[in-house]
C-alpha cells in the first residue's frame, strides 16, 4: 500500500505524524509532498520525514488561487508517476488532484470558516472532523476533542527536558502572532498580539518567548522590546507545557497549550471564533481576550505549576481513528 500525505502548513506535520507512524508500522510506503511556508520544511526535517517540495505559498486572494492552480498541475504530474493508493490532506490542491487521478482521499478539516472548505470538501472520499464542528455531510466521520489531541494523545511531557531559555524567576510566556495573511482574516488590519508584546515587552517580570511568523517580527528586539526567539523550529508542545502561559492570534498553539494544562489565551481577532475554540472555552481550558492589559493581568494571576493536568480525556486515540478511516475508504 502506498499512502500519500500532502503537508502544506507547519501544523499539518504534527497532525499527520501519528498516522504516518501507524502506516509505517504496517510497512506501507509513505510519500510526502509539501510547500514551503513558515517552518514546514524545517519541521519535516526535524521529524526525519522525507518529502518532495511542490508549490509555494502566496499572499493575497488572487495570487493564492493562482498558486493553487499551478500547484495542482504540478501535483497531477507527480501523481501520475507515483500512483499512490490513498491520499491524506488538508489542502484543496491535493484534494482536487486526487479526484482527477481517481485516488481515494481523506480530507481533514477543523476550520468551518475557510472559504474553500464547503466546495472543496465535496471532492473528498471521506471528511474527518471534530465532533464539535457539527458537520453532517454524508461522507463525514468525527472524532472527540480537537485535531491537536490526535498527536498529543501519545505525548508525555515529563519525558522531555525543560527548555533552557525559560527563566524560573519570571512568568514565561510563549507568544505567536496572528496569521493576518489568511483568507479568513483578510479584513483584519492590525495584530492584537503585537500590542500585547509592546505592553509586556518592557516589564521585567515577563520572559517573552516569540515564535515569529515573518521576518519583520525579528526586528522587535531592536525596537527596545525585550523578547527572546528560540531556535526554530521548536518542539511546540514541550515549550507550551513548561511555559506559564501561551498567547497567540492563531489557533494551534493555544489549543495545544489548553490540552496540556497551561494557561492558554487566544487573541484571535476574527469576527467569530472557530467551533474548536468555542468547545475548549466551554470546557474552561481556553480563554479569549483582545485587550492586551486584561491578558497581562490574567497571566500575572497564574501560579507556577509543575504538576499540570493534561486533558487526555478530551483526546482521540489516533489508532482508533485510523481504523475507522480505513474501514470507510479501503
Amino acid at each position: 500500500m502506498k499512502v500519500w500525505f500532502d503537508i502544506t502548513n507547519t501544523p499539518h506535520v504534527m497532525t499527520f505524524k501519528p498516522f504516518i507512524n501507524l502506516f509505517m508500522r504496517e510497512n506501507a510506503k509513505i510519500i510526502i509532498t509539501c510547500r514551503n511556508i513558515a517552518q514546514t520544511e524545517e519541521l519535516l526535517k526535524k521529524e526525519k520525514l522525507e518529502y518532495v517540495h511542490i508549490g509555494s505559498h502566496k499572499d493575497g486572494l488572487f495570487f493564492k488561487f493562482l498558486a493553487t492552480g499551478v500547484r495542482t498541475i504540478s501535483l497531477l504530474n507527480f501523481l501520475r508517476r507515483e500512483k499512490p493508493d490513498l491520499c491524506f490532506t488538508k489542502n484543496p490542491s491535493s484534494l482536487l488532484s486526487a479526484k482527477l487521478c481517481r485516488i481515494p482521499s481523506v480530507f481533514f478539516s477543523d476550520n468551518e470558516k475557510s472559504m474553500l472548505n464547503d466546495k472543496i470538501m465535496k471532492l473528498a472520499t471521506l471528511i474527518v472532523t471534530p465532533e464539535c464542528m457539527g458537520l453532517s455531510a454524508h461522507n463525514a466521520i468525527h472524532y472527540k476533542g480537537v485535531e491537536e489531541g490526535l498527536y498529543l494523545y501519545n505525548f508525555f511531557p515529563q519525558k522531555y527536558t525543560k527548555p533552557d531559555l525559560l527563566d524560573p524567576s519570571k512568568k514565561n510566556v510563549l507568544v505567536r502572532t496572528t496569521p493576518l495573511s489568511a483568507n479568513y482574516l483578510r479584513n483584519v488590519k492590525s495584530d492584537p498580539v503585537l500590542k500585547f508584546i509592546e505592553e509586556v515587552g518592557t516589564d521585567p517580570q515577563f520572559n517573552i518567548l516569540l515564535i515569529p511568523r515573518k521576518k519583520s517580527e525579528f526586528l522587535l528586539k531592536s525596537e527596545g522590546i525585550s523578547v527572546r526567539i528560540p531556535p526554530l523550529p521548536i518542539d511546540g508542545p514541550v515549550w507550551e507545557y513548561y511555559c506559564d502561559a501561551v498567547v497567540s492570534g492563531g489557533g494551534t498553539m493555544t489549543r495545544e497549550a489548553a490540552l496540556l494544562g497551561t494557561l492558554a489565551i487566544s487573541m484571535y481577532p476574527g469576527k467569530e471564533l472557530l467551533a474548536v475554540d468555542k468547545y475548549l472555552i466551554r470546557k474552561g481550558i481556553l480563554f479569549h481576550e483582545l485587550d492586551e492589559e486584561k491578558v497581562k493581568e490574567r497571566i500575572e494571576r497564574v501560579r507556577k505549576n509543575t504538576h499540570k493536568k493534561v486533558h487526555r480525556e478530551l483526546m482521540e486515540n489516533p489508532k482508533n481513528l485510523l481504523e475507522k478511516i480505513l474501514s470507510e475508504v479501503w
